[in-house]
């Protein structure tokens, strides 16, 4: 009989590609189609990210310093998810003497709070959004500003080992993420309290993310965020969970390829309108959002600053 390394290694590509090949399968091709394509993508995304928007409870900002930046105000604080016990340092921008404003723009960057500003000022996509009375919260996620010291780097995601972690079967990641949410998943439960403190602020909100990270993240987030965001503008700089290579990458997400990658995350934000770019190949998300007769709603653009021009020329 077949024993081994060897031969486990081939059952397990067995059984993948026929994983592969159910899911890909349930890709719609018309209406009908959609409801399926939900309850089983769209049900191993919502386990595998463990929160939706309606799960939230109470979130509160507490101020802990301000300033200004030319004709614009700006409050540094923190924001907590009251039953969790959840924090994240908090940055929002607004115009002075502003007493309404035309909404509020949730804006994940890669390099977080600090994303925002070039030479002390604020980047010309926020500028611009600031000027239209929008006004702008950010934050620095798990693993970013803040949250990085010297003995902490988050290069790599906290791994939990059996022993001393001198045997394959020591560093098996199962231990990790059988037990613990990724850090992917962390930061987009993050974003979704992000997304939910500006909803109790505003009727109107905007979703933004820029990067390799940010990206992805904003995309999982607004497909767990129902009806609370108006429009979702996603750069994905080329980012795919199927190329990474270790699991202890910031951005490993168990599950993630099977349930059709960052292509099935934005398939799952039909029929909602959204805006991409950074996509390498986007053919799911496509048919997804013709089949949920909502094709206009999904936009592609070829580059970032395209994107953002027209984030800021819909308004």
């Amino acid at each position: 009989a077949a024993v081994g390394d060897a031969h486990e290694v081939r059952i397990l590509r067995m059984a993948a590609r026929d994983s592969d090949q159910r899911i890909e399968a349930l890709i719609p091709q018309t209406e009908a189609d959609v409801a399926d394509f939900r309850r089983i993508v769209g049900g191993g995304w919502e386990t595998i990210l463990g929160r939706q928007l309606d799960q939230l409870g109470e979130v509160r900002f507490t101020e802990t310093g301000r300033g200004e930046i030319g004709a614009t105000r700006y409050h540094l604080g923190h924001l907590d998810q009251v039953e969790t016990g959840e924090q994240i340092p908090v940055l929002r921008i607004r115009r002075g003497g502003q007493d309404k404003s035309s909404g509020i723009v949730v804006w994940i960057d890669d390099s977080g709070k600090a994303g925002l500003l070039d030479r002390g000022r604020w980047i010309e996509p926020v500028q611009t959004m600031l000027d239209q009375g929008y006004q702008i919260i950010t934050a620095d996620l798990i693993g970013q500003g803040e949250f990085v010291t010297d003995k902490l780097t988050w290069r790599s995601q906290p791994m939990w080992y059996q022993r001393d972690a001198s045997d394959g079967w020591q560093r098996f990641s199962g231990y990790t993420f059988g037990y613990n949410h990724p850090l992917f998943v962390q930061r987009m439960h993050d974003v979704l309290s992000l997304i939910q403190f500006a909803a109790d602020q505003s009727e109107t909100v905007h979703l933004v993310g820029l990067g390799k990270s940010a990206g992805p993240l904003v995309a999982a987030a607004r497909s767990q965020a129902d009806t609370a965001v108006d429009r979702t503008f996603i750069d994905l700089d080329g980012f795919r969970f199927q190329s990474l290579t270790r699991h202890d990458e910031p951005m490993f997400v168990p599950g993630a390829v099977k349930y059709l990658d960052v292509d099935g995350l934005i398939a799952l934000c039909a029929p909602a309108k959204a805006s991409v770019t950074g996509i390498r190949d986007g053919a799911t998300a496509d048919q997804m959002y013709r089949a949920s007769n909502s094709g206009d709603a999904l936009k592609r653009y070829s580059d970032r600053q395209s994107m953002l021009r027209g984030l800021s020329s819909e308004n």
